[in-house]
């Protein structure tokens, strides 16, 4: 499926010289580079991110500048429904600046295969949807910042049904801060490798009910600065225990700060 939908000359050049070879390479090269100089901003390429639903339907998400570093997508108003879910999106492979992606209102993504791609992403925050997996953690070598808000998955008794199992960060060797804020989670995570760079971790209002089951899962956030664990059920023994706990600091916007 092609996507690009928005394309000036210096995109013409481009297709040209890849099908002419290598002197109509460096050709189109040099063009590209004379055009870049001459031409006002926003004439160059613009990739239109399409999403796939089950059922084959392609939804336009917008146009998208080629080197972005930030980006937002809201699927509010995009007719897209929880019962033909997207299970791909397509154009991120040529973002190849992006640092930060922020998801919102995207509960009808059923797969977030596409994040694959984004191999640069520093930042990812997802808000209002519905993650069943975190498989793509693996392809994020660069990640700093992982935030999931109003991601609960009403048929999953723990919250997020990845919850259930370790949650692996061995990949992720640049990771300072992993929140899962306001997602019904009903037991605290257990990270077996969290990596040497992560500060942070967010637990925040949640139904927690911390107790002694969650010990061996709090001792292997030992080396983390901080565990925002406000709104849980904390026993003050458990507090003591386990210095790094912080039961009453507010987190939002805590993320802004990280990573920069």
């Amino acid at each position: 499926m092609a996507f690009f939908g928005s394309c000036g000359p210096v995109c013409r050049i481009r297709a040209a010289a890849a099908r002419g070879g290598c002197a109509a390479g460096r050709c189109g090269a040099l063009l590209t580079m004379a055009l870049m100089l001459i031409m006002p901003p926003g004439s160059l390429c613009a990739l239109h991110l399409i999403a796939e639903t089950a059922s084959g339907r392609t939804v336009d998400l917008g146009a998208v500048e080629e080197g972005s570093s930030m980006l937002e997508i809201s699927f509010r108003g995009k007719g897209l429904t929880l019962e033909d879910p997207v299970v791909d999106i397509e154009g991120f492979a040529g973002l190849t600046d992006l640092l930060d992606l922020r998801l919102y209102n995207v509960p009808q993504i059923a797969s977030y295969r596409f994040l694959i791609e984004c191999r640069a992403l520093e930042r990812l925050v997802i808000s209002f949807g519905r993650v069943r997996s975190l498989d793509f953690l693996s392809s994020l070598p660069k990640l700093k910042v992982l935030h999931l808000e109003f991601c609960s998955d009403w048929e999953s008794e723990y919250g997020l049904p990845f919850a259930a199992e370790p949650i692996d960060l061995s990949a992720n060797g640049a990771l300072e801060y992993i929140g899962f804020r306001v997602c019904d989670l009903r037991r605290v995570p257990v990270f077996p490798n969290p990596p040497e760079s992560l500060r942070y971790v967010d637990l925040s209002y949640n139904p927690l009910v911390i107790s002694g089951e969650d010990a061996a899962a709090l001792k292997l956030l030992r080396g983390v600065d901080r565990v925002f664990v406000t709104g849980a059920e904390i026993s003050k023994e458990t507090l003591r225990r386990h210095t790094n706990l912080d039961a009453e600091s507010p987190t939002h916007g805590f993320i802004e700060s990280i990573g920069r």
